[in-house]
């Protein structure tokens, strides 16, 4: 009878160890069930993301979207990117530029058809015909480099760009309580931890209750935000991934340098280095200059481009595009001449060689905005097409 008792007493242990296991393996999918029956959907316009950080939510349309002083309204696409749905597929005739970079790229404070990567868009197709153009606006509020990095991953592998335009800077060296780099999870496992974490409802509830809502100021002092959220070692490091990432799939690069210095909260080193790495790694498009001189081209507070600023862009954008060889050619089209590019008429014959070269009247952009003769900037020759070049006549103009 003991040994009997001895048995039962074991199944009795085992059973009860199996019913507690099962109860903590289930009890997560049921709790999580249980949220999501009853807690209402967030209505959030910026989702966390577990390798963005934060990412605007999906299929929005017409929602407000307030940057400072400004608002504007904002659609999304299924990707959550401020643009229209673009398909995987291409054709012989796709020919995409993927831009990168913050709000600026994003085009806080103005409408989406004033965006400079939308003018950009508008300005190929008109001049362009025969190409299938799309300037995909991946541009977001506070993104810095190393966001950048996690979007061209992602979005240069799905849409095979041609032209990638990186738009980087102020948010890299801005202060917080740690950088990104140890915010985003780097290996493989915890990527896939982590990607399970951002799916479930309670850990997303349960880490803005103690770290608050993505996309808010928060309550931390600045006496705890020391660190650049990227150091200029990293942001080198970042660059460069950008440029090796389309490298492999065989897109160009333009580094575009917007917005001038911001007083004495900005150390000088990260222009330094965004220029060096564009020098070594594709090209520089400085618009810098043009900002300092015209504080009528910024929304109030002089920090973003207003809709005067985001065509000076756009323009200046389309005039390396088309000068720089970075236009694909047409299939069948004789070697030496350009496909599409600057067709020959006889209104072209008689014209100065820069004009010639644009289709654009001397001292105006193709964004209409009134330029001057600069300086020579970063010439890379090359006579292959689809390699980035100068071609004759484009000396006075800086990119």
């Amino acid at each position: 009878m003991k040994s009997f008792d001895k048995i039962a007493v074991k199944r009795l242990k085992v059973i009860r160890t199996i019913t507690v296991l099962a109860l903590i393996l289930i009890f997560p999918f049921m709790a999580e069930f249980t949220f999501r029956a009853f807690s209402k959907n967030s209505d959030d316009l910026i989702k966390p993301h577990p390798f963005l950080l934060w990412k605007f939510a999906p299929d929005m349309s017409d929602r407000e979207l307030k940057f400072g002083s400004s608002t504007c309204r904002i659609d999304t696409n299924s990707e959550g990117l401020r643009n229209e749905k673009v398909d995987s597929a291409r054709n012989e005739r796709s020919f995409r530029i993927l831009c990168v970079g913050d709000e600026t790229t994003l085009g806080a404070g103005v409408k989406q058809s004033d965006t400079w990567a939308k003018l950009l868009q508008n300005l190929i197709r008109t001049r362009f015909h025969f190409f299938i153009t799309e300037v995909i606006n991946a541009g977001g509020i506070g993104y810095s480099s190393l966001q950048g990095v996690e979007l061209v991953k992602e979005y240069c592998a799905r849409y095979k760009p041609e032209i990638i335009v990186v738009a980087f800077l102020h948010n890299d060296y801005a202060l917080e309580l740690k950088p990104d780099s140890g915010r985003i999870p780097e290996t493989p496992s915890a990527r896939r931890i982590a990607g399970i974490l951002y799916n479930s409802r309670i850990y997303l509830y349960l880490r803005n209750l103690f770290y608050g809502s993505i996309g808010s100021p928060g309550n931390l002092s600045d006496e705890y935000r020391v660190n650049a959220r990227v150091s200029p070692g990293q942001f080198r490091e970042n660059l460069e991934k950008i440029a090796s990432i389309a490298r492999s799939n065989g897109a160009a690069v333009i580094y575009l340098n917007l917005q001038p210095r911001l007083a004495d909260k900005e150390p000088a080193v990260y222009r330094k280095i965004l220029r060096d790495v564009a020098e070594k790694n594709g090209l520089f498009l400085d618009v810098s200059q043009d900002f300092a001189k015209n504080q009528q081209l910024y929304l109030p507070g002089g920090i973003i481009p207003n809709e005067e600023g985001h065509k000076l862009i756009a323009g200046r954008m389309f005039e390396l595009v088309s000068y720089a060889n970075l236009m694909p050619r047409q299939k069948n089209m004789p070697q030496g001449q350009m496909q599409n590019r600057f067709p020959p008429d006889a209104d072209n014959a008689n014209k100065p060689n820069a004009e010639k070269q644009s289709g654009v009247p001397e001292g105006k952009s193709a964004g209409g905005v009134e330029t001057k003769p600069r300086e020579k900037g970063i010439q890379q020759k090359s006579d292959e097409p689809g390699k980035p070049g100068n071609p004759p006549g484009s000396d006075d103009f800086y990119f």
